[in-house]
Order: structure tokens, then C-alpha cells, then sequence
């Protein structure tokens, strides 16, 4: 499977940002966040992930989480994907300074594969500080 993370995906003002054909797009974390969790129950294999930053707003305007964001909390729930062999991941958003940051991260994590993997299994540092609210 091929996943294009782009919040405009049938914008007709804007084809240049439709999902490429024989990929699914999605628009938002809950959509990306679903996708990711049917390929890991039905063992279905992810190939390429290519990331949008600004997803826009939902139907009430409030913000979407970023493409940042999710890559962040792929990295920190499916590290496997992000250090895995055979799995491509590229940024083809507009905001320079996002895409850039993205790129970085991902060239950081796939330096350091075993710090990536193990951290998932490390307890969350803020759920001290969360537990006395």
C-alpha cells in the first residue's frame, strides 16, 4: 500500500494534490491513524508514505493535526514503520520549514533504528505528571 496524507486530495483547484493513482489518500489523522491500524490487522504491507504538513480544518474549522504530528506519532506507535526496510517515506509539503524539519527527523530516526524501537517500550515521561492532575 501507498499512503498520500494530504488534506487535498479532490480539491479541483488543485490537482497537483490529488493522490497519485494506485495510492490512498487520506486527509487527516483519523483517517491516516485508521489506515495504519487495518494494514496492521490485516498484515497488509505499507510501501510509501508521503507527507502533507498544514491539513487544514476539519468540518467545524477547527485545526487537523499536522503531517508532523502524525509522523511523530507513527514514529512513537508504529516505530516499525519508520525504521523498517523497504518502506519509503517522503514529505511533499509546501511549508519549507515543516518539510525540512520532517525530512530531518526522518533522516534521525533512520540513523538510530534501535533507540526508534525501543523507545516505544520505554514508559511515557510525562505519565508521572499526568497521573496527579
Amino acid at each position: 500500500m501507498k499512503i498520500w496524507l494530504d488534506d487535498q486530495i479532490d480539491d479541483q483547484d488543485a490537482p497537483e494534490r490529488h493522490a497519485p493513482e494506485g495510492w490512498t489518500g487520506v486527509r487527516n489523522f483519523a483517517e491516516f491513524k485508521a489506515l495504519i491500524e487495518r494494514a496492521q490487522q490485516t498484515g497488509e504491507p505499507i510501501e510509501t508514505i508521503d507527507f502533507d504538513n498544514d491539513l487544514g480544518t476539519d468540518p467545524e474549522g477547527a485545526l487537523e493535526l499536522d503531517g508532523h504530528y502524525i509522523l511523530n506519532w507513527l514514529k512513537d506507535t508504529y516505530p516499525e514503520y519508520i525504521v523498517g526496510e523497504g518502506i519509503s517515506l517522503r514529505v511533499h509539503s509546501r511549508n519549507i520549514i515543516e518539510n525540512e524539519a520532517m525530512r530531518k527527523d526522518i533522516e534521525l530516526w533512520r540513523r538510530h533504528p534501535q533507540e526508534v524501537l525501543e523507545a516505544k517500550n520505554r514508559p511515557n515521561p510525562w505519565g508521572e505528571k499526568e497521573e496527579r492532575k
